[in-house]
């Protein structure tokens, strides 16, 4: 072999590596796991919507026609992600309380909100916060496989809510509102009807 030949050699040795290194890291740390976990309850798929996500190979896979289950879970103003409760005449698949959890074939993860526009102000005893009309990025996945399915934005309530009490991150004036169960099946009805 020629001293080039050589060198041209090490060189795609050296990339072929590397490559393999930034996809198993990629792998490692990034990509979707499937979990062990058998969920009980619909709440404990709320790990699909953490960094790297969890799939569940045992749910039902998303199909083609509706009605298909559907959970959502939102990251709130103090960063803790919640399971989302829908009124109580929502169609069954949408009711993540009376669903089994191997049955929901979509996930729907809203990222922490962005400010709106500004609503009102709400005073306490001894602090004051300010409303901003929630506007949430959604994306969604299927359960069994954790494949990305689509993205949304949806935003929360128009009307001012001054809530009795609420937590916010560490030295933040600023909350915001959330969608209703009319917001929530307006966006993501696609993906669930």
């Amino acid at each position: 072999m020629t001293r080039n030949g050589g060198t041209l050699a090490l060189r795609l040795i050296a990339v072929a590596v590397v490559a393999a290194l930034g996809f198993g890291g990629y792998w490692l740390f990034f990509a979707s796991k499937a979990s062990s976990d058998v969920p009980a309850r619909v709440s404990d798929l709320e790990p699909a919507c953490a960094s790297p996500g969890k799939y569940y190979p045992g749910n039902d896979a998303y199909t083609g026609t509706g009605p298909r289950p559907i959970a959502v879970f939102r990251t709130g103003d103090a960063g803790f992600t919640t399971m989302e409760a829908m009124d109580l005449d929502v169609p069954a698949h949408w009711n993540s309380v009376q669903l089994a959890a191997r049955t929901v074939q979509v996930i729907a993860c809203l990222d922490e909100p962005e400010d709106g526009e500004y609503l009102t102000e709400c005073t306490f005893e001894s602090d004051t916060l300010k409303p901003y009309r929630g506007v949430y990025d959604v994306t969604l996945y299927e359960a069994k496989t954790g494949k990305e399915i689509g993205t949304e934005r949806i935003s929360g309530s128009s009307e001012p809510q001054c809530p009795s009490m609420t937590f916010t991150k560490h030295s933040t004036d600023r909350i915001h509102t959330e969608p209703g169960t009319a917001e929530y099946r307006a966006v993501l009805g696609k993906y669930a009807d």
